[in-house]
């Protein structure tokens, strides 16, 4: 037992810290118990000795006598960190475990939020391609439907030119105009 915190710092080191840390924070019994100004981890090196533990089982319990939860240090600014691991009077070792704990939380919600993005923007892409993929069917089958049109006017444009000369209608240049058209469109 710590005198001048009141926390046992020998359970934060105990093997059931270091599941803590193998299972993730969720799954760990946040304590709220702020340490104020003068109080802090003082035999932290206790809690690093114990066998099974691990820095990040470390920072976990630091967390925990901070009576920090994992939203408050995400969400908490370097400088108030500082102060906070200043007024705890931790050692180098816990706030290097601290700090990597920290950075650790906050790339895991970078991330998610990179996770997030990536599945809103397939699916946003998706729909985009099935948008797309419907408009190009209908401009396939509107040429469809021009290119059958074209097709009839060229029937009925030869069937017309050779009645038009079948039954002399038709000038010599213009025969030969027609002809010329004919040939174009074929």
């Amino acid at each position: 037992m710590n005198s001048t915190s009141g926390i046992n710092v020998e359970q934060f080191g105990s093997s059931a810290t270091a599941s803590h840390a193998e299972t993730g924070w969720d799954s760990c019994q946040e304590r709220q118990q702020p340490i104020g100004a003068g109080q802090g981890l003082q035999n932290g090196s206790q809690a690093r000795n114990n066998e099974g533990c691990t820095p990040l089982g470390d920072a976990f319990a630091i967390c925990q006598a901070l009576g920090l939860t994992r939203s408050e240090l995400v969400s908490m600014s370097v400088r108030q960190l500082n102060i906070r691991v200043r007024t705890a009077h931790l050692d180098g070792q816990q706030t290097r475990a601290l700090k990597h704990l920290r950075r650790m939380l906050k790339n895991r919600g970078y991330a998610a939020i990179c996770r997030t993005r990536r599945v809103e923007q397939r699916g946003y892409l998706e729909e985009q391609k099935e948008t797309i993929r419907a408009h190009i069917e209908a401009l396939e089958a509107e040429n469809d439907e021009i290119a059958a049109d074209i097709a009839r006017v060229r029937r009925d444009f030869t069937g017309l030119l050779a009645w038009c000369i079948e039954h002399q209608m038709l000038t010599v240049e213009e025969i030969q105009f027609f002809e010329g058209l004919r040939r174009e469109f074929e």
